[in-house]
């Protein structure tokens, strides 16, 4: 469970550094630990990949 989504974390580190990776936590509210419990609902990712495209900018 949650594989899909904690990825999400690893990219937003090699985006922006751990600063990146607390953006994500703060723009989903989903520490990585929380994300890897749940499971890979495509809302879940939808919302995963929002969050990244804003730390892309």
């Amino acid at each position: 469970m949650g594989q899909k989504l904690v990825a999400f974390y690893q990219k937003a580190k090699e985006i922006a550094g751990p600063k990146g990776k607390i953006e994500l936590i703060k723009l989903v509210g989903l520490a990585e630990s929380q994300a890897e419990a749940m499971p890979d609902s495509p809302e879940l990712i939808a919302k995963f990949e929002q969050a990244l495209k804003q730390i892309k900018k």
